[in-house]
């Protein structure tokens, strides 16, 4: 483990209903918020179809201006009330990620590195909503781009 990081807890989720699941043999968890939404996915009803890491997104980094690729954590599909069915891509992120760092007195590498998983982050989701738009405009899918971070995880735990 380096200095100054912290261990994420990881693995790979067994299901309760691997029925839902689009692989249910390869579902990722890359941190105990993904796992509490891997465990809140299952046994929610409503959730009808669920994927890790099942979509992936190319984007362009701005900062070295070359494509990659995003894999989304989550895909899935929500039965709503009136019996419709929403399509979601989810990506659970810690809400101090969703916003420009706070600029230091002293510029240094820790800072620099946060803005440029900021502006990494920023070109993904740009990518996301794209294609969330191009689905919704060419192939009429109901389908939402979704960042859940650690605020919105307790309704997703049952608090």
């Amino acid at each position: 483990m380096r200095k100054g990081r912290y261990k994420f807890k990881q693995g790979k989720y067994k299901p309760i209903h691997p029925e839902k699941w689009i692989n249910p043999d390869e579902i990722i968890y890359r941190s105990g918020w993904e796992l509490t939404f891997n465990k809140w996915a299952d046994k929610t009803p409503s959730v009808v179809l669920i994927g890790s890491e099942e979509i992936i997104i190319p984007y362009r980094y701005e900062v070295d201006g070359r494509m990659h690729r995003y894999f989304t954590d989550y895909y899935m599909k929500v039965l709503q009330e009136d019996q419709s069915i929403k399509e979601f891509i989810i990506e659970i992120k810690p809400f101090a990620q969703c916003s420009p760092p706070k600029a230091p007195k002293r510029k240094s590498k820790a800072y620099t590195r946060k803005i440029m998983d900021y502006i990494k982050n920023v070109n993904k989701w740009d990518a996301t909503k794209k294609y969330c738009q191009q689905l919704r405009e060419i192939k009429g899918r109901d389908i939402e781009f979704k960042i859940i971070t650690e605020n919105e995880l307790p309704k997703y735990n049952g608090k």
